[in-house]
């Protein structure tokens, strides 16, 4: 079976960094990378607030509601 790893922000960045060290080495041919991974930090990190927004909802209906409704 074969997956895709999840990297986290963090890595996405180290990553990032990375390659911005690449691309002032051996020039702008590697600049497309670079730029991929600045989309790939910036998808992650709106990801992730995404999902403390998803949390903090889901935390406060339980609060106020002991069974969330159901849609119909």
């Amino acid at each position: 079976m074969t997956g895709t790893k999840q990297y986290t922000v963090s890595e996405l960045e180290e990553l990032r960094d990375m390659a911005a060290v690449f691309v002032m080495r051996h020039g702008e041919v590697l600049l497309p990378i670079f730029e991929r991974l600045e989309r790939e930090v910036e998808a992650a990190k709106s990801q992730s607030a995404a999902m403390d927004r998803v949390r903090a909802i889901c935390e406060r209906l339980q609060r106020s509601s002991p069974e969330p409704k159901k849609p119909h």
